[in-house]
């Protein structure tokens, strides 16, 4: 018996089994990734083909609620929009960290106009479900009757919206669908407006890519005007590791030109993270700088960006995930 064992050691035969399963094993890998890919680039070209047969074309009208456009929180901010959240793409709502997460943020834009947020995504089985509160208030506006004219009255500005849905994931690959209710008072005026949005995302070890459309919905008549909801197409693409994490992202909103952001995040020790962010070919932002601490689930983190001849935006937010 010592014999025969030794001969098929010999022989090499174990190890030509061993090597064929690590084939086989390696083969399987290849080909569900490259399936995944085939997926996630067949339904990207679904989504924008439908949204931009269906949206909104008409380039000499104002769009409203452009500040849903922005980053929310303040690691958001510091990042440039990069890193996927589920506000800006539903289907990842399924990558949360762990079964809840919490965020509260406040913002303050250019020391005029004051921005509050609540958020959270929780899991629930192979589903996951977000929230997401939003609040500007701009006070002391100058109202005047002419261009040229003093001012003759001061007046508020008041926004709120509510986004809410949900995601799945199957393996990698996750899909989400948002629906927000926006809430806008200027002056003496009022109107609401429902948008709906749609993502997918696929997540391959320690990367995420995803593409979405966030707020596509029906042109609302304002002061006159036709203004289209605030649209934006993105593309993103976030790598996670132990010390350094990084990112790009595309986005075109619809009224505007496209611009795209590259982000990174260090974390030098567990409880520290230092990010920076620049965009190219954006309107009015540009660099993009924060710091964060966590701990025990907890985190807090603060941004302030640079908007050019606006001034900069200062972001405080706090989370937690368990």
């Amino acid at each position: 018996m010592h014999s025969i064992e030794m001969k098929s050691l010999k022989d090499g035969k174990k190890p030509q089994r061993t090597q064929r399963k690590m084939v086989i094993g390696y083969r399987s890998s290849v080909i569900g990734l490259f399936f995944a890919a085939k997926v996630f680039f067949a339904l990207s070209i679904i989504i924008v083909s439908v949204t931009l047969s269906l949206g909104q074309s008409g380039y000499s009208r104002l769009p409203f609620a452009s500040y849903l456009k922005m980053p929310v929180f303040a690691d958001d901010e510091a990042l440039g929009g990069v890193r996927p959240n589920f506000w800006m793409n539903p289907a990842m709502a399924a990558n949360i960290a762990g079964g809840i997460e919490v965020r509260a943020g406040y913002r303050n834009r250019f020391g005029l106009i004051d921005d509050e947020f609540l958020g959270c995504a929780m899991t629930i089985g192979y589903f996951e479900a977000f929230g997401l509160l939003g609040l500007s208030t701009a006070t002391d506006i100058e109202g005047r009757m002419f261009a040229t004219a003093e001012p003759e009255y001061l007046f508020t500005a008041n926004r709120a919206n509510i986004l809410v849905g949900g995601s799945a994931k199957y393996r990698g690959l996750s899909f989400g669908l948002g629906w927000r209710h926006i809430y806008e008072k200027i002056e003496f005026r009022a109107f609401d407006a429902n948008t709906s949005s749609g993502g997918i995302a696929y997540n391959y070890r320690n990367l995420t890519v995803g593409m979405s459309v966030i707020d596509f919905g029906a042109d609302q008549q304002y002061f006159d005007v036709i203004y289209p909801p605030p649209t934006v197409y993105r593309g993103q693409a976030w790598y996670v590791s132990k010390y350094v994490s990084f990112g790009v992202a595309a986005v075109k909103p619809d009224l505007n030109d496209i611009y795209a952001a590259v982000a990174i995040e260090g974390t030098p020790t567990d409880w520290v993270m230092l990010r920076g962010a620049y965009t190219i070919n954006h309107d009015s932002r540009d660099f993009a700088f924060g710091t964060g601490f966590k701990w025990s689930g907890f985190d807090v983190n603060y941004s302030y960006s640079l908007y050019g001849d606006l001034g900069g935006n200062h972001t405080v937010s706090i989370g937690f995930v368990n």
